[in-house]
């Protein structure tokens, strides 16, 4: 039996929603989204869905379970690993998201929006840390940005960049 990948979709502009719940019939396809307050100009407050991967959906299916899906016609593509070499057509892989980083990104996502007030600890920028206390015990990341009150933890995701949050000091480690 083939294995299993999180494979990146791309998508028309705006449709990321309508696509990802067609997509979902047939595979398990995660969305990152948030619930942002919009602020109008006459004062309105409305809650939103935000997308955070514009364009992009997130499938986790076989390799080829993906070509059949490149067929549909939501999906324009998927995106490609441009620092890996090109094969013997000229042509990139296709770019994997390991599975690990999709769990880090879902946790990362599952943290209530209010900020928390930290001490500095001696942790340096650039230093590797894991959480381990609270909702997101064992997540790993980088220490970034002392410059403000609050230290944020960024989680590095393969091809899509990086989730940052902001933690308790306290509840870190070195690694």
């Amino acid at each position: 039996m083939e294995e299993k990948h999180w494979y990146i979709a791309i998508v028309g502009h705006n449709t990321e929603i309508s696509s990802a719940e067609k997509l979902a019939a047939l595979h398990e396809v995660f969305l990152p989204t948030q619930r942002v307050v919009s602020i109008w100009k006459d004062g309105r407050r409305k809650m939103r869905i935000k997308v955070l991967l514009p364009g992009k959906l997130l499938v986790h299916c076989t390799e080829k379970e993906r070509l059949e899906i490149c067929k549909l016609p939501y999906i324009n593509r998927f995106m490609v690993d441009s620092a890996s070499g090109v094969d013997g057509f000229g042509r990139h892989k296709i770019a994997v998201v390991p599975k690990d980083q999709i769990d880090r990104f879902k946790i990362v996502l599952g943290v209530p929006d209010e900020s928390v007030e930290i001490d500095n600890l001696n942790l340096c920028e650039g230093e590797r840390v894991r959480v381990i206390t609270g909702s997101l015990k064992s997540l790993e990341g980088i220490v970034t940005d002392f410059s403000s009150p609050k230290t944020k933890l960024h989680i590095l995701i393969d091809h899509l960049g990086c989730a940052s949050v902001e933690v308790e000091v306290s509840s870190l480690e070195r690694i």
